[in-house]
């Protein structure tokens, strides 16, 4: 059975934390944080809208999540959870002009954010739990294996959302924001009152922020 929750959910956008290197990233994902710096001194928004759903893992997903993330392989996957998230966006996905690179890169720093709170509060409960990174498909804050994970096509069939061929390219169709939106995924291995119970927190803890 699926469990959904359409949600919206702000978060505080921080310098960029060295806390990152806490975590074994690739040197793909090194090469990122590096330019993070840069990032931060451009005009990103102090809260930023993050859309995101809960689903048990299908059965047929198993075997190519394994490929993806190695540490699956000998884990019961009983309870491992997939998370799409989506952040609205002024540009299309298919947009690669200097102004659409700043806005998916900026949306990416937002996602590894949220994901590197999201990853650490659950392994603080002692729970598995990893992102997917949405430029290059690959595991972020573990080991990468052969396959990178295929974030439309998943969400093709997770969220029976469309998809369009632009140029030999596939992208998503998000039902409000047609390709005006930017996908990244969150994976955990945990029950699913620990996972919303930490999305919670987070909730609670922006809530608090923004009171103040």
């Amino acid at each position: 059975m699926v469990q959904i929750y359409p949600l919206q959910h702000s978060i505080k956008t921080p310098t960029p934390p060295t806390s990152f290197s806490t975590f074994n990233l690739t040197q793909a994902h090194s090469d990122f944080l590096n330019h993070f710096g840069s990032l931060a001194d451009s005009n990103l928004p102090e809260n930023v809208s993050l859309q995101y759903s809960i689903h048990s893992c299908p059965r047929v997903f198993t075997n190519e999540l394994k490929l993806v993330f190695p540490e699956l392989k000998h884990k019961p996957l009983s309870q491992l959870y997939i998370v799409p998230t989506f952040q609205k966006t002024n540009c299309d996905l298919v947009d690669w002009s200097d102004h659409a690179k700043t806005e998916k890169d900026q949306k990416l720093l937002n996602f590894y954010l949220w994901g590197l709170e999201f990853v650490q509060k659950l392994r603080n409960l002692g729970y598995w739990a990893d992102l997917a990174c949405p430029a290059s498909g690959q595991a972020v804050f573990t080991q990468s294996g052969p396959t990178i994970y295929p974030e439309v096509e998943c969400c093709r069939k997770l969220l029976k959302y469309q998809t369009y061929n632009v140029g030999g390219c596939n992208v998503i169709s998000h039902p409000l924001w047609d390709m005006c939106s930017y996908p990244a995924t969150a994976f955990a291995l945990a029950p699913l009152e620990k996972i919303q119970f930490v999305i919670d927190e987070m909730n609670r803890t922006q809530d608090n922020i923004n009171r103040h």
